[in-house]
């Protein structure tokens, strides 16, 4: 495990708003290049750490076996049907960005690999037979930074399995745990927020955003001031938070003064159907 495993390019905050995905700064959203920005139907985005790929999660109106469509490629390139299915959770990159993760019908783990000389999409299954035990879909999957660790949400419960790669390329989750159970059954999103701590939000009016520590020692709630619940949508990095509640996307950094912290909104995400995007 790398304690200090995280983002190596300054990429930047992004969004999926109205089924586009936009790059979002001080004084504009503006839809990214290519296929990802041209998209009407994206539910879901994530960029990889170095920010040169992207994978969406869309509708997929052309089919009515597989009503969502995993797409991956270059950043500001075209996209490329990866992964079908009835429902796929929030794409998630492995650490060296060679792989993107998907839970395919909320039980089938997938990697979808992208071979670096010709940009074709392989999808490799991931063993996950440990987590059948849970008996419930997966809604919400990430890989931590180091990629070793994968926290996911079963029921509306938090768990943390362990990343194994028994031989090159061969990959399984193994040793999955439960933390937080004080959250009892409310989680709806999660993401990493530092190596040891995660973030989850909750389908609850008191206490919609709380930090959990990986290994469930502690569940602290978060500031809800300013949010309109309900939360539905979360994404992280160890300087900065965001999460989309009823009215936008609001963010939580470290220059509030301890005990006057409050959710602050991102202006030009206010008002608008948007998910956070951050890379990872």
């Amino acid at each position: 495990m790398d304690p200090h495993g995280g983002t190596d390019a300054q990429v930047g905050l992004h969004a999926v708003v109205d089924g586009a995905l936009v790059a979002v700064t001080d004084t504009s959203v503006n839809p990214v290049p290519g296929t990802a920005g041209a998209l009407d139907n994206a539910e879901a985005a994530a960029i990889s750490h170095d920010g040169r790929f992207v994978a969406v999660v869309g509708r997929n109106s052309e089919s009515e076996g597989a009503a969502y469509q995993l797409l991956v490629g270059a950043y500001g390139g075209s996209l490329a049907v990866a992964a079908e299915g009835s429902s796929l959770t929030r794409p998630t990159w492995s650490a060296n960005d060679n792989a993107v993760w998907v839970v395919v019908d909320g039980t089938d783990v997938q990697r979808v690999v992208r071979n670096p000389t010709t940009g074709e999409l392989v999808s490799v299954d991931v063993e996950s037979g440990s987590l059948s035990a849970l008996q419930g879909q997966i809604t919400s999957f990430r890989l931590a930074a180091d990629g070793v660790r994968a926290a996911f949400i079963v029921g509306g419960r938090v768990f943390v399995a362990v990343v194994a790669e028994p031989s090159p390329g061969e990959f399984t989750l193994v040793n999955p745990q439960p933390v937080a159970l004080n959250l009892t059954d409310t989680a709806v999103a999660l993401d990493w927020g530092t190596a040891d701590s995660l973030l989850v939000v909750r389908n609850t009016v008191e206490a919609p955003v709380a930090r959990v520590a990986a290994d469930g020692s502690r569940v602290d709630a978060l500031p809800r001031g300013n949010l309109s619940p309900p939360v539905t949508a979360v994404d992280a990095s160890p300087s900065i938070e965001y999460v989309a509640d009823s009215r936008g996307v609001l963010r939580l950094g470290p220059d509030e003064a301890e005990g006057e912290r409050f959710w602050r909104e991102v202006p030009r995400l206010m008002g608008v159907d948007a998910q956070p995007v951050l890379p990872g």
